[in-house]
């Protein structure tokens, strides 16, 4: 059945997707001798796909390639073949090949180990990639600065008429000029459709600078378009040819790193030039801007022919000799040069076979991977209308011309810096997880710029806008910017990549051009708001469409494409499909993808299935007489990425011998009726046995049982928290001043709808956090909402489901900062700058946030809980005694939809502490006493709630302030604040803990440094402390609107923590089951209506603090002024 192995990478069966029902099934054993002669039968066509040279034999393989070495007249590098075919063959055998010797093997062990020592043509061939990336990021900025005066000398107003000046390069490129990259290709070759290229923008540059009138200047860029066309289809297809697969998508992604470099460039003519002049040359300024941009492509037409040509241009051409001398230069060695070419020489015979007869065009729209790769071409993110109005965008929101053009200049120099990571992260967290992470960051930052236009004050309005757009350059550079093209230039087959590289870049030119076209007008009818607004509408489309139909393509060599693009969207469909009744599933699985195999056995009388153990098989060949054990269970497959930075459990590395043996030993067990409620996802803790766990214990890892591991013998113990110090914890982190902002709630609603609002508020927090109890219960390993994410949504809901914490928590930081400059200066009168006192709040958190353990805060928090309640009660009473009303009280009130829903949101926040419960229950002792803290925290935050508000209300009236301390006198004033320093320092500390804990257990998970005291554990610790209080406190000074930029933080994010995720979380445990029982029909109803509920908090929420934002210009960054 298969020997067991240490190798995560071992060659493993694939599996075409296919679903099966677990109803009315008879005889385990027979559905996986099934199953396998399902497999066997319909691999190799895929398995061919993906290495033509797997289903081969030993004695085929070097017949073929003896063959191959006589035709192609290579007979002399014949043992160079013949070592590269088995290697090409079984990538990962090649330590047990007695062929090769032991300076090959560690050639190929570097490839792994050292992936970016490679010849020096390769990385000269980069830069030529790079110099034509520039001279693209140049033509396209350098009109940036330029059209501010070349707009003026011509005496274009039209707004349509300035789009299309332009926008005219990217239509000619749409139009023409990538189609005619197939036949310059095809005539000349990659260098020499470069080298054409860049000549014409070259030429072109000259032509735009000379230009007398703006029909010339449109004839100039026109002609400009042809070179953009063909350059940018050229240079990625040529680097994706030359480079090795695990080096290819950093080498492409060099196209979009360099582009952002000759982007600044661009910016930085701009500029350079603009106050220049000239006696006798009109707009000499504008003129050098555009001139300037002939210096790139010069370089690049010298140094093109001193590259060679792509390896697989040659073979297209049946020039076997000029591709190998080509990889000879591209390669460490000519055994690695002659492994390359006998590998893309039988995949391009695969290729070849599925070409026949076919249409070209025709296929760009019908065969899935070709469709896909066009598809991803689309750009339609807003980027662009940023790269080419970006000046007059800062002019209207009240920069002056020259201002404009250096806060400009920001933009280029942020796109390019952050573009560098991509090098890394496209190879390592892949094309698709980027796309799906920096989609909705780019959505809320377009939205943030747009909004930012209603400010009204002026420095505010402007700091606020050119922060959104640098964060959108921050966000789009890593992601959306290299995607794309890296993505185009290496998912289209060879047989049709000059072709589908036009349709994707001229689908991309195409938008480009629409944007340019439009933006002015659609900037003067929409409003700068509704402008940014539509794009970042765009933005959700495309994250949706990203997560449906695009594949990863990452570390996949260019012939092993066709499987992953085919399966995408209807793996999509089958999982969509599974959801509505109990059925196990097999994914399609990739050559790199483990064969895992679970045995489930069904427990007599159980409604469940147990999960006995994961396997690594590398082949489904089963045998009842061999492993007797099969009759008594059920086996189903399912793939898991080796090498991945999950922290959800994976399978252990047995083999299915032991899975026999163990079967054996345990009790038999009975299939459950066709009509029992089979669920394989949700197996309660104690429905496994002894036995069962035992065997656990001895194959299974420490951490995948909860998110700390054993922590027996380790010197830090987080695991020590009691349900009382959990619950305790709980109230610090979500009581605190925010309390007596509760009395103005209730004058704004009525006492009546105001109480009714708390306790049913109160009830659905305790529920949903009860949720998140369950959630953790049923998979132990979590730690925080990031890893609950990973858990619904694979890696990208664990970076969006963290960073979502991640933000929201250091924006609660910030607040508690804020909070303590603004009780200092009530308490001395202001009798220091503000700024100072926000330093001290900064160091007093750090230090107490020191400790590393939950246990350790957990004492800080009874005194936050004795601060709070007594901070609360001498309000109170100062209220009663001072200023009794003696108006009448409203049950209920006639209100504004506006200023109701802004108490509601008051409300909710109140209860808004869930996102950390993950956190506090992974260190409790026992976390099935969860439920005890849990209520401690409601029965304390629904009580404090319902009184401080009534009572406040009833002594202060109508006219009670937010917050009620404005009700009592100075002097209450300032006691109430000084006994509530403890609360307002110690909330900050623990919600402070809590994102540095999130950073923390991201960076040593799974390593002993999560349980040392060393320096480096001890030392990241205390600089991941120091930088998070360190931002939260830039935060909170440095934004000008920080009061409303946190409640639209808050909106966005707490009420999706705090009920829509809890409902997300419930329905996800309880998927096809959502009907079964009258319990579960209810409970799902109940679900599902909370998950409306945030959603309307959510939106009503944004729409109340964008409209707060609109009618408050804030303050100013870094003030010392009274805040009190």
């Amino acid at each position: 059945m298969g020997e067991k192995t240490s190798d995560p990478e071992a060659p493993s069966l694939s599996h075409h997707e296919t679903s099966i029902s677990i109803e009315k099934r008879e005889g385990d054993a027979a559905t996986a001798r099934e199953w396998a002669r399902d497999v066997d039968k319909s691999t190799t066509t895929n398995t061919k796909l993906r290495n033509p040279l797997a289903e081969l034999s030993r004695e085929q393989l070097l017949n073929d390639v003896e063959a191959f070495a006589k035709e192609k007249d290579l007979e002399h590098i014949l043992a160079d073949l013949r070592k590269g075919a088995l290697v090409a063959q079984d990538p990962r055998a090649f330590e047990q090949m007695d062929e090769l010797t032991e300076s090959e093997k560690e050639l190929l062990r570097r490839e792994k180990t050292h992936r970016w020592s490679q010849p020096f043509m390769m990385y000269f061939m980069t830069v030529l990639c790079a110099g034509s990336a520039i001279v693209q990021g140049m033509d396209q900025t350098a009109v940036n600065g330029a059209q501010e005066f070349y707009f003026a000398e011509f005496g274009v107003t039209d707004t349509w008429l300035q789009g299309l000046l332009n926008g005219a390069p990217y239509l000619c490129s749409a139009v023409i000029g990538c189609w005619t990259t197939a036949p310059l290709n095809r005539w000349f070759g990659r260098r020499g459709c470069i080298f054409i290229s860049c000549f014409i923008s070259f030429a072109a540059s000259f032509w735009m600078a000379a230009a007398h009138t703006w029909w010339n200047l449109l004839l100039g860029r026109f002609l400009l378009g042809f070179a953009v066309g063909a350059k940018s289809t050229t240079t990625p297809v040529y680097g994706a040819e030359c480079s090795p697969a695990n080096i290819r998508g950093a080498l492409v992604m060099m196209w979009q790193m360099w582009t952002a470099f000759g982007i600044m460039l661009g910016y930085i003519a701009s500029v350079a030039f603009m106050d220049v002049s000239h006696p006798t040359i009109p707009g000499f300024n504008w003129r050098l801007m555009l001139g300037s941009t002939a210096i790139p492509p010069f370089f690049v037409c010298m140094q093109v022919y001193f590259c060679p040509e792509s390896p697989r241009w040659y073979m297209m051409r049946n020039r076997y000799h000029d591709a190998y001398k080509a990889l000879c230069k591209f390669r460490p060695s000519t055994f690695q040069a002659a492994r390359d070419l006998y590998y893309i020489h039988a995949a391009l015979k695969v290729e070849e076979k599925l070409r026949e007869g076919k249409h070209l065009f025709h296929e760009m729209f019908t065969i899935p991977r070709n469709r896909r790769a066009a598809q991803s071409s689309f750009f339609f993110c807003g980027v662009n209308a940023i790269m080419y109005y970006s000046s007059s965008m800062f002019r209207e929101a009240g920069f002056d011309t020259r201002k404009a053009l250096v806060t400009s200049l920001g933009c280029g120099i942020t796109n390019w810096i952050f573009a560098l990571p991509a090098v890394y992260t496209i190879d390592t967290f892949g094309r698709r997880n980027l796309l799906l992470t920096t989609f909705p960051l780019m959505c809320i930052f377009l939205l943030f710029t747009g909004f930012s236009f209603y400010i009204p004050d002026q420095t505010s309005r402007t700091a606020c806008v050119a922060t959104g757009i640098y964060l959108f350059m921050i966000v789009y550079s890593p992601g959306e910017g290299p995607v794309p093209f890296t993505y185009s230039a290496e998912a289209f087959p060879l047989y049709i990549r000059d072709i589908g590289m036009s349709f994707a870049t001229a689908t991309t030119w195409g938008f480009n051009f629409i944007v340019s076209l439009t933006w002015p007008s659609l900037n003067k009818s929409f409003t700068p708001t509704g402008a940014f607004g539509w794009y970042a509408a765009w933005n959700v489309f495309g994250w949706i469409f990203c997560y449906f139909c695009l594949p990863e393509t990452k570390a996949l060599s260019l012939e092993e494409l066709d499987q992953v693009t085919y399966t995408n969207i209807n793996g999509c469909r089958e999982e969509w499909s599974t959801r509505r009744g109990p059925r196990l599933r097999v994914l399609p699985l990739s050559h790199r993808d483990a064969v895992a195999v679970l045995y489930l056995r069904w427990k007599s009388g159980a409604r469940s299935l147990t999960c006995q153990y994961q396997v690594l098989v590398t082949q489904c060949n089963w045998d009842d007489e061999e492993h007797p054990g099969l009759d008594t269970g059920f086996l189903i497959a399912f793939s898991t990425r080796p090498g991945s930075r999950s922290t959800r459990p994976q399978p252990s590395l047995s083999s299915l011998v032991r899975v026999a043996i163990m079967g054996s030993m345990l009790e038999g067990g009975s299939r459950p009726a066709a009509d029992a409620d089979v669920d394989a996802d949700h197996v309660h803790p104690e429905a496994v046995s002894d036995g069962e766990r035992d065997f656990e214990k001895q194959d299974s890892k420490p951490e995948y049982q909860d998110a700390f591991g054993d922590e027996e013998y380790a010197e830090v113990k987080y695991k020590t928290l009691s349900w009382w110090q959990c619950g305790f914890l709980m109230v610090a982190e979500t009581v605190s001043l925010g309390i007596l902002s509760l009395p103005a709630v209730v004058a704004a609603l009525g006492l009546v709808p105001a109480i009714i609002l708390l306790v049913a508020l109160g009830l659905m927090s305790t529920y949903t956090g009860y949720t998140i109890g369950q959630f953790k219960w049923r998979y132990p390993f979590i730690h925080s909402m990031g890893d609950a994410g990973e858990v619904i949504m694979g890696r990208f809901g664990r970076e969006l489901f963290g960073t979502g914490q991640l933000l929201l928590v250091v924006f609660i930081m910030a607040s508690h900062i804020l909070t303590f400059t603004v009780a200092m200066n009530s308490i001395t009168d202001h009798g220091t700058c503000s700024i100072v006192f926000g330093v001290v709040g900064l160091v007093i958190s750090f230090v107490l946030c020191l400790p590393r353990t939950l246990a350790k805060v957990s004492f800080l928090s009874i005194a936050s809980f004795i601060s709070v309640s007594s901070a609360v009660l001498i309000v109170m009473i100062a209220v009663g005694v001072e200023r009794p009303w003696h108006g009448g009280i409203n049950a209920t009130v006639d209100t504004s939809l506006y200023k109701a829903f802004l108490a509601v949101c008051n409300i909710v926040f109140s209860f808004s502490g869930h996102v950390a419960f993950f956190g506090f229950m992974a260190e409790l002792k026992n976390p099935r006493d969860y439920p005890k803290s849990l209520f401690l925290l409601q029965g304390i935050d629904t009580c404090l709630y319902i009184v401080a508000a009534v009572v406040i209300y009833c002594y202060a009236g109508d006219d009670v302030t937010s917050p009620a301390l404005g009700s009592a006198s100075e002097t209450v004033k300032k006691v109430a604040y000084g006994i509530a320093l403890p609360t307002i320092i110690i909330g900050g500390v623990v919600n402070g803990h809590v994102a540095c804990k999130y950073i923390y257990v991201r960076m040593w998970r799974h390593s002993d440094r999560m349980h040392k005291r060393d320096l480096v554990a001890t030392g990241s610790w205390v600089l991941i402390g120091l930088a998070t209080w360190i931002v939260a406190w830039i935060i909170a000074e440095a934004i000008p609107v920080f009061n409303n930029l946190l409640s639209l933080v808050a909106s966005l994010f707490a009420s999706w923590f705090t009920y829509g995720f809890s409902a997300l979380f419930w329905l996800y445990l309880n998927k096809g089951r959502f009907f079964s029982t009258p319990m579960k029909t209810a409970l799902t109803i109940l679900n599902v209506v909370i998950m409306g509920i945030a959603c309307c908090i959510c939106g009503l929420g944004l729409y109340v603090s964008g409209k707060a934002l609109h009618d408050d210009p804030g303050s100013t960054s870094f003030s010392c002024a009274n805040n009190a």
